[in-house]
């Protein structure tokens, strides 16, 4: 931390103070009173007359000079006792002067990124670039500092100290007077202040942050806060309770605003929605929500756009497009667009980890009037990828022969099977029907997804079991475990190694009890609805229709399932997506579906084998549920980017200015982990210009590089990681989003700056050019210093052995020359 900065809100007034001082007092005299001194005086006085009278009369028969001198001897040892009595003291003093201060607060919300402020050039510059400006390249601070104390402070949701520098004369150690004109003595390090006030707030509360900086700066002698905003106060309190405090304070306030007060003719691209990933075969829809700003009714055209990803903006091709009229001011109008993903013939061969990544533009622009123009990219990546599927079951259930029917017509599957109780020479409707669940890793590592009907799972020896967890920990294999009232409780309940560490797997914890399974867990007289929890309701792999309304209907007019395994509950990492509705059990107990991590892969757990009653609602919604659990429970093995690697992010969208955590698993070309101590990641911003970022190896794991960057920018960011010793390269797509009370209502908020202002006693500068003429803002601003005398701990002079002989000599004096003069 340099000498600049300045971490907390409000910190102890810094003071410059004079030499030190000795000054010499009588302690009792400082709390006499009038009277106290009449007194006194009267007292000592009278002491006086007494002792001269007496002494005279005794003294009649002595000369005149020893007369004197008894006299002089006996005033002597009152004075000193007089002495005592005022308690002499003295004490070292010294002059402290706070300085004036100057509090300037500078907007750093995403606003502030708006370019609509004209530069010194009369071009166009960003709302936080002004204020860098203001600080950096005009005397503005410096000035200041000639009287006053000056604190930047940073605010969006709430206010941060950035820099609190002193002024000079405190710099240099001296009292303030005419060195104050002079400049620094030695060259200081210049704050950073395009870092220190980089605009990242996704809100803006102007009047709460004030009166909190007011108040805790309320003891400091304030010239005045200069505001540089563009006075938007998007949450919070209004200006009522800052503009009381700043009057009680009489502290002006002056803001100086940024940004255009017009508002803005415009047209927004306020979300695109894409699906991540769409199988070559599929249809799929892209969502965008548009909106105008000052457009009345005007007509827009609204155009999708496609390219692949490596190539450039310009080769970009319109697919499709609509034309609509937008409605009042911020409404927001959707319009979606329906995409094919080509087809994949039942006769193609598994492409491998084949895929085509395109990017989707959606484009809006105004068809008459001043051109305007909006547009947001998302990135879709088009699997050219059959699924290899295998269904283990215990028996020839009616939800396991669905599913199979199912997986082997649909061209972007392949299915082999393992049914437990099929005789020699059966057939099954299925690419390829094994006589026993893999033993090699190299056989099992082949499959994306298993599906486990109520599979007797203790027929699979500790190995394959142990390669099972290795498959989905570490090749991101997506398990779905069926409940069913057969095999269930054989592994549920068997305290055997393996059965300990399949249990670990799965997403819900079982009763540790051993008896059996109610029948009617599985068997009930009525069907019973599935209760889906709000992370269910909003699923995309449990969407069964077009859109949310229509698939919530489907699930809503479901009869319902006639039976579940009872559970103890859900683990402690696990998303519950529905529960059975059982009035006899405890919620935890009735867990439906659920699904967690683990590792890199995924676990499904579905309470029983009854999805096939789906089908009363329509064929379809069978099998657009298998299809999309089977696709969500795999989807890591897609991401896994290729064999050599994986580039991940923690999510897809992120608010500008917040920290993008980016971590690569690289594998040389024996795919063992890459040991080199650096990878350099290329990032394409959306002003398409390149940006580097490199990631540092991690000592404790092997392969693993991390890195981060923060996204400043609005749109989308491609993220570009060429693997070494190969010619590969991962790739991955994140967007930056502003939040939307940023982006309404942005423009310069005059009658709410003007209030500020004039309610305080400061004045209102439209423009930061008036900082600087014609009346320089430094010159208005009042000297507000303080001068305190530091008094230090008194240190007394009369209680010492010095004094007590004084006086003791002084009577000794006196009793002997009276004893010598044979006086009484």
């Amino acid at each position: 931390m340099t000498w600049w900065e300045h971490p907390p809100l409000a910190q102890a007034t810094a003071a410059v103070e004079s030499a030190p001082q000795l000054t010499f007092e009588l302690g009792r005299l400082l709390s006499f009173g009038p009277w106290q001194w009449v007194l006194l005086v009267g007292v000592i006085v009278l002491v006086a007359a007494v002792v001269i009278t007496l002494y005279r009369r005794d003294t009649v028969e002595l000369g005149r000079g020893v007369a004197l001198l008894l006299v002089s001897l006996r005033l002597a040892a009152l004075l000193g006792l007089l002495w005592i009595y005022l308690l002499p003291q003295y004490r070292v003093e010294r002059e402290q002067v706070i300085p004036s201060r100057v509090l300037l607060l500078v907007d750093t919300s995403q606003s502030a990124t708006l370019a609509d402020v004209p530069g010194p050039d009369g071009e166009p510059m960003r709302r936080i670039d002004a204020a860098v400006h203001l600080l950096r390249d005009t005397p503005l601070v410096e000035k200041l500092r000639q009287v006053h104390r000056v604190t930047v402070l940073k605010y969006d949701a709430k206010a941060e100290t950035v820099a609190d520098l002193p002024p000079y004369y405190a710099q240099k150690g001296s009292r303030p007077g005419t060195s104050a004109k002079d400049g620094p003595e030695q060259q200081e390090p210049a704050p950073d202040w395009a870092r220190l006030l980089a605009a990242q707030g996704r809100q803006s509360r102007l009047c709460g942050v004030l009166r909190e900086v007011l108040t805790a700066h309320h003891q400091d002698p304030l010239a005045g806060v200069v505001i540089l905003t563009d006075g938007q106060n998007n949450t919070g309190e209004g200006p009522d309770a800052a503009v009381a405090l700043a009057k009680e304070n009489r502290v002006p306030l002056w803001p100086v605003g940024l940004g255009s007060n017009q508002p803005e003719r415009s047209l927004q691209v306020a979300d695109f929605l894409v699906p991540a990933r769409a199988y070559r075969g599929d249809a799929y829809k892209v969502t965008g929500y548009v909106r105008g700003f000052g457009l009345g009714n005007a007509p827009v055209l609204v155009e999708l756009l496609q390219r692949p990803a490596s190539a450039a903006r310009e080769a970009a091709d319109v697919v499709d497009s609509q034309q609509l009229t937008l409605p009042a001011d911020g409404e927001i109008v959707p319009v979606q667009f329906e995409q094919s993903a080509g087809s994949l013939d039942e006769e193609d061969e598994p492409a491998g980890d084949a895929s085509e990544q395109l990017l989707l533009t959606l484009r809006v622009r105004t068809l008459s009037g001043k051109p305007l123009q909006a547009e947001k990219e998302k990135m879709i990546e088009i699997v050219d990828y059959k699924t290899r599927v295998l269904l283990l079951a215990g028996g020839p259930t009616r939800e396991y022969r669905f599913v199979r029917n199912q997986l082997k017509r649909d061209p972007s599957m392949v299915v082999h099977v393992v049914l437990q109780t099929a005789q020699e020479g059966v057939s099954q409707d299925a690419d390829e029907l094994l006589d026993d669940f893999p033993s090699l890793k190299q056989e099992l590592y082949d499959y994306d997804c298993i599906v486990a009907f109520d599979f007797n799972w203790r027929e699979l020896s500790q190995q394959q079991i142990e390669m099972l967890q290795d498959w989905v920990a570490e090749e991101a294999g997506g398990l779905v475990v069926v409940a069913g009232p057969v095999y269930m409780d054989t592994w549920v309940r068997s305290q055997t190694p393996a059965m300990t560490r399949l249990r670990g797997m799965v997403p819900v914890l079982f009763q540790q009890h051993f008896a059996a399974v109610e029948d009617d867990r599985f068997q009930r007289k009525e069907p019973a609805r599935l209760v889906f929890t709000p992370e269910g309701l909003t699923a995309p792999f449990l969407q069964l229709a077009d859109t949310p309304e229509e698939s919530r209907m489907v699930w809503e007019t479901f009869e319902g399932v006639y039976g579940y395994y009872r559970v103890k509950g859900p683990k402690p990492a696990a998303t519950v997506f529905a529960r059975f509705d059982d009035p006899t059990s405890t919620e935890e107990e009735t867990v439906y579906l659920a699904g967690h991590f683990y590792g890199s892969g995924r676990v499904f757990y579905l309470g029983s084998g009854e999805m096939w009653r789906l089908r009363s609602q329509g064929a379809g919604y069978f099998e657009a549920f298998w299809t999309k659990l089977i696709r969500h429970v795999s989807q890591g093995r897609l991401l896994r980017g290729s064999k050599r690697g994986v580039l991940l992010v923690q999510q897809d969208t992120y608010q500008v200015g917040q920290t993008v955590a980016v971590q690569a698993q690289l594998k040389n070309a024996q795919l063992e982990p890459l040991e080199l101590t650096q990878v350099t990641l290329e990032i394409v911003r959306p002003d398409q210009k390149l940006q580097t970022l490199t990631l540092a190896a991690k000592a404790d794991r092997p392969g693993t590089y991390a890195g981060q960057f923060s996204v400043y920018l609005e749109g989308n960011y491609q993220l570009r990681l060429p693997v070494p010793e190969s010619d590969e390269v991962l790739t991955w797509s994140i967007e930056a989003v502003m939040p939307d009370v940023e982006k309404q209502n942005a423009q310069r908020n005059d009658a709410l700056l003007e209030q500020l202002a004039s309610q305080t006693g400061g004045t209102y500068l439209d423009r930061w050019q008036k900082v600087l003429e014609p009346e320089p803002l430094w010159q208005k601003l009042p000297d507000r210093r303080r001068t305190i005398i530091l008094r230090g701990t008194p240190q007394t002079l009369w209680d010492n052995q010095w004094t007590l002989l004084v006086i003791c000599g002084l009577l000794f004096a006196e009793w002997l020359i009276r004893r010598l003069s044979k006086l009484a």
